[in-house]
C-alpha cells in the first residue's frame, strides 16, 4: 500500500522537528540535509513519484534527489543519529499503513456481513 506524499512529509518534519518551509529554504544546514534526504528516500519508497516531482517536495532538482538516494544507505549505516530518526519515521509510516489496511478490511467485512 502506498502512503501519501503529504503524510510522509508531515511525519518526517515532525520527527526531525522542522517546519516544511525550512525544507524548501536554500539553507545548507546538515540537519536540513538529513531531513531532505530522508524525505526523498521515503517518497521514492512509498509513492510513485518521479525524481523530478520528489525534487519539488524537497525544494531541489532531480539530480540532487538522485544524490540523496545514493547517499542514504551510507548515512543510515554509519550515522547513529540519522539511523535512529530514519527507523522511527519508517516505523510510524508502517504503522499508519497497517492501520489504514485494517480500516479497509473492516469496511469490506462490514459490507459482506451487511
Amino acid at each position: 500500500m502506498k502512503t501519501s506524499a503529504y503524510w510522509i512529509t508531515k511525519v518526517v518534519c515532525k520527527h526531525w522537528g522542522v517546519e516544511y518551509a525550512d525544507v524548501l529554504r536554500s539553507c545548507r544546514q546538515r540537519r536540513l540535509f538529513f531531513v531532505r534526504m530522508t524525505l526523498a528516500k521515503l517518497l521514492r519508497k512509498y509513492t510513485n513519484h518521479t525524481l523530478t516531482s520528489i525534487g519539488g517536495f524537497v525544494g531541489r532538482d532531480h539530480a540532487t534527489v538522485s544524490y540523496y538516494l545514493r547517499n542514504y544507505e551510507s548515512e543510515f549505516y554509519f550515522n547513529d543519529e540519522f539511523r535512529t530518526f530514519a527507523q522511527r519515521i519508517e516505523d510510524e509510516l508502517n504503522e499508519e499503513d497497517k492501520s489504514d489496511l485494517m480500516l479497509e478490511l473492516e469496511d469490506e467485512l462490514n459490507e459482506i456481513i451487511g
